[in-house]
């Protein structure tokens, strides 16, 4: 008895498990993948010697992505040659081992926050504000702390900066905080407020979890996800003198643990707030748009097709005018009858009028398990940044992609591994594939083409001729079993790398 009642559950649980499946693959084909940003270049450290220690943390501005590991940080300048131009940002004395943790960076400054120490169990935390002089050096320029420094504090847990101002959230402190300094005309920095909600703050509210400022320094936002049961709220702050609270965000359909303020962004006109945990942490984000002076009125929801309990959709969020970046850093790339594989997405969102529409979803060249990729996003001049956490010195812990409507080739000779990326007029999709790669020859088609493709132990699974019709070759890969294999054309000495599902 006891037999066939376990084996009729055994089969019920199988069941179910391949109806999700099922269901999973569905709402996969409603995303787009790749259709208007596509992969530029993975960057990592190059001095890096411990990449577990990679923590993804990325921010951009214009052509320049700051990114960090614990203990260092990095600015990448893009080159004229469209490569990146790597230096390291060190602080003169003691640095605290979460150097690192939070980034910003704006013109000539950067900001680099160390909110606790993981050799001493008190520490409050540190800022550390960097500054490029008239010979292009990044140089050291102030060590910030709390006023009254408190056993974790962990102020430098998130850090904003414009020109003059530099925003630096302490949320441990007593229910939280979040401190403004200032760059005078002598050029030094100094504190100009420690700013506070109207709402009074319960010990166990986050105030300064997130933070973020607009170009002109002008308006500041600060979040706070563990308000009111963790249903959280996010409060604006405008400079007139001095920094008063203008306004207080809420999400119009608040629940209990969504964690609305978790991750926050702010432009001169629209602002952009994460609940990575509503709905059993599949996660929203919600866009506001400004409509007078102070006030902001909730313009848009955005949620993924796609999105399954614990993918943290919203865990970061960067925006432009008319693009939004949402990572999802525990997001699905797969799912089996006994697992499902958690190891982060990016969604990007465009805006045209009022409406926002998705249009791809990002993935890093090499799918990892609990990689966390999507754990950080920034968005300048056409480009987006994501961070992720590195477990092999092959893995680039950032990655970077380029609006393709640009019709910028990557630097990266000797890889394709977006879905369709351009190179020489030759497009390789989709990336990742499961039943058919295409080639496609946008100019001059041949009649045929040669081509093999490789597997990662070097041997040749496919080599033949194929025939082009209405410019696409089509190579049927379903036989192939899951896995990276490279693909490589007659005559031509470029190599493109795909993922087989």
């Amino acid at each position: 008895m006891n037999f066939c009642t376990n084996t009729r559950t055994i089969r019920l649980l199988t069941f179910i498990s391949l109806l999700l499946a099922y269901q999973y693959q569905q709402t996969l084909a409603q995303v787009p993948t790749s259709r208007y940003w596509q992969l530029y270049d993975e960057l990592h450290p190059v001095d890096d010697h411990n990449p577990r220690r990679l923590n993804g943390a990325v921010a951009m501005y214009k052509n320049e992505i700051i990114a960090a590991k614990y203990g260092t940080a990095y600015v990448y300048s893009l080159a004229d040659n469209g490569t990146w131009q790597t230096t390291a940002l060190e602080p003169t004395g003691d640095k605290n081992s979460a150097y690192g943790f939070a980034v910003a960076i704006h013109g000539n400054y950067a900001i680099v926050g160390a909110h606790a120490d993981y050799q001493q169990e008190y520490n409050p935390g540190q800022a550390f504000i960097l500054e490029r002089n008239a010979k292009k050096q990044w140089q050291f320029k102030v060590r910030l702390e709390a006023p009254v420094p408190k056993i974790k504090d962990e102020f430098g847990y998130a850090v904003a900066i414009s020109d003059n101002y530099a925003v630096v959230g302490a949320p441990g402190r007593d229910g939280g905080a979040a401190y403004v300094y200032q760059r005078n005309k002598n050029g030094q920095w100094g504190l100009q407020k420690a700013v506070l909600p109207l709402d009074s703050l319960h010990y166990s509210e986050r105030f300064g979890h997130s933070v973020a400022i607009t170009s002109s320094g002008s308006q500041i936002i600060v979040g706070n996800p563990n308000q009111n049961d963790e249903r959280g709220v996010a409060y604006i702050f405008t400079r007139d003198n001095r920094w008063q609270q203008t306004y207080k965000l809420l999400p119009s359909d608040p629940q209990r643990h969504d964690s609305f303020g978790w991750s926050v962004t702010i432009t001169e006109q629209q602002v952009l707030i994460g609940a990575p945990q509503m709905r059993f942490r599949t996660g929203k984000a919600y866009i506001f748009k400004r409509q007078k002076l102070t006030n902001w009125a909730e313009q848009a929801i955005l949620s993924p097709p796609d999105g399954y309990p614990n993918d943290f959709f919203g865990y970061s969020v960067a925006m432009s005018e008319r693009w939004a970046v949402i990572g999802a850093a525990w997001a699905k790339f797969e799912y089996s009858p006994d697992f499902l594989r958690s190891g982060g997405a990016a969604y990007v969102f465009q805006r045209k009028g009022d409406i926002w529409r998705l249009r791809d979803k990002l993935f890093p060249s090499e799918f990892l398990a609990n990689g966390q990729f999507g754990r950080s996003v920034g968005i300048a001049n056409n480009f987006i940044a994501v961070g992720h956490k590195g477990y092999s010195i092959h893995q680039r812990p950032i990655a970077v992609f380029k609006n393709s409507l640009e019709n910028t080739i990557s630097p990266q000779r000797n890889r394709l591994i977006t879905t369709s990326m351009v190179h020489k007029e030759v497009k390789v999709f989709p990336n990742p594939v499961i039943h058919t790669l295409i080639i496609q020859q946008t100019l001059n088609a041949p009649n045929h083409m040669g081509y093999s493709i490789t597997n990662q132990q070097g041997k040749q699974v496919i080599t033949t001729l194929g025939q082009f019709q209405d410019s696409q070759l089509k190579i049927p890969v379903k036989h192939l079993k899951p896995g990276v294999y490279f693909l490589r054309l007659t005559n031509s000495p470029e190599v493109y790398r795909f993922v087989k599902k």
